[in-house]
Formats: C-alpha cells, structure tokens, sequence
C-alpha cells in the first residue's frame, strides 16, 4: 500500500497499559489516541496493584522497568511507577501518543478506516487499516459490566481481626507500603462515582468504630470493572481489548505484546 502522509496502520484507542503493549512492538506503525493526559490511568486510577501474570509468560520491558525502580514487591506494584515507567517507554521508543484528544467519528472507507477527532490542534483525520479499542466499555454498553467496585486507600495499623469488613460487598488488602490498605466496595453498575462516594462514607460513618484503625487518604476517581467480556470484534479489522480484565499490570501489557507481534506481520 502507498503510504500517506495523514496514514498510520493502527490506530489505538486509549494509552492503557496494554495499548502500550501493542505499540511498543509496532512502534512508529501505531499512534495512540487518549482523551486524558495519562498513561495507564485504568490501574492507576482505580488503585489496582495486584499483579498477576500469564502462565508461562516472559518477562517484558515494563516489568524490567518496574524492577529497576524497584515498585514491584511479592504481588503488588507500586501504582505510580507503572505512568512513568510507561512514559519512559513511549519516549525510549518514540512511539506516537495524542493526549487531551476526543474521537469524534469513525467511518468505513473501503478496506480502511478514516478516524476523525479533536485536539488543542483542532479537528484532525487520521487514515488507518486496523483499530484496537483497549477501553473498559463499548461506547458505554453496562451490558458488559459484571460488577463495578470504588476502591479507598486507608492509612493506618491494623491486626487480623480488623480486616473482616463485616459486609460481602466490601473486602480490604494490603497495600504497597506498611500501613496502607484498599478497600474494595461493591457499587450498583448504574452508580455514578458521586453516588458511590457518598454510600461509602454512610457506610463508613455506619462502621465508624470498626475502622478507629485507619484514615481514608484517598478515593479512586474512577471505577473498577469486572466485565462479562474481554474481547469483541466491532468491525472487520476494528476489536475491543480492554486493558483491565482483572488480571493485572504485568498480563496487561503482556498481551498487549503478543497483539502487537501479531499485528506486526501484518503491516
């Protein structure tokens, strides 16, 4: 194929880890499209530091990053590292990122797709053979939401006994550091994030002896999800891949590795 000036083979919507899995082996062939101006915000938003890896899996550029700040401790990631260790990637690699930018439309033009969508540079057009969607949600389809979580970090001391929440919808780990808690609450998928906030703290003023051990230091500003799927083919060369299915940062990235090498024996 003739290539254009305004032609990139793949377009990534959403700078998630696993978009940048996906970009870090196809590299200058990808331009990432993000309406925040963060990276990896669907962990480090919602203070998911778990880390689980695929079986088997080999070790990848992020998790040597993670190492060498040394944020990574048992199964826990220290959350702030993974935005900067992914930010010294896409600069290592000097992979294509628009931040603070809207995708207005998405037409099907033949064989590729002309994506359209708005930045501090105005309205820009982007022609493209193949999307990757890494967001949570399909143009925000709830059908596909199992379960929706607010998570609190909590400061404070606390012994064995203190950890039962008293409540199957609410459960609490260890953070990264001593002495730092998330709590994990259950919301209805149909909450907005004011709503949730304002039933944790009932929940808490409810509770207020059991939680005399901690300090409430901060309050996700995003939810977590646990979706009915993980993958959908929206169009011919156009699928959905969340970031976050639950698995963590280090499989996130990981399969975003293997779709990028896939990826790239096709362009």
């Amino acid at each position: 194929m003739e290539q254009r000036e305004n032609y990139v083979p793949v377009v990534i919507l959403g700078a998630t880890v696993k978009a940048l899995g996906i970009a870090s082996v196809l590299c200058t062939k990808a331009l990432i499209l993000e309406k925040s101006c963060l990276i990896g915000s669907e962990f480090v938003d919602t203070f998911d530091m778990q880390l689980k890896k695929q079986p088997g899996a080999e070790k990848t550029e992020l998790e040597d990053k993670l190492r060498d700040r040394e944020a990574i401790a048992e199964n826990k990631v220290l959350l702030p590292a993974v935005s900067a260790s992914l930010f010294e990637l896409a600069k290592e690699k000097n992979l294509k990122l628009c931040f603070k930018t809207v995708v207005l439309s998405i037409e099907k033009r033949g064989e590729e797709y002309l994506v359209t969508y708005y930045n501090a540079s105005g309205i820009s057009q982007i022609w493209t053979s193949c999307i990757y969607d890494t967001a949570e949600t399909i143009l925000g389809d709830e059908r596909k939401i199992e379960k929706k979580y607010l998570n609190i970090m909590l400061s404070g001391k606390a012994d064995d006994k203190d950890r039962n929440m008293d409540s199957q919808y609410v459960s609490l780990s260890e953070g990264f550091y001593e002495d730092e808690w998330i709590l994990k609450m259950e919301v209805q998928i149909d909450e907005t994030w004011q709503e949730s906030r304002k039933r944790f703290f009932e929940y808490w003023e409810q509770k207020k002896e059991m939680f005399c051990p901690w300090k409430v230091a901060y309050i996700a500003s995003t939810f977590e999800f646990l979706l009915t799927e993980t993958q959908e083919m929206i169009g011919k060369h156009w699928e959905w891949v969340p970031s976050n299915t639950g698995q963590g940062v280090l499989r996130a990235f990981y399969e975003g590795v293997q779709i990028g090498g896939k990826q790239r024996l096709l362009c």
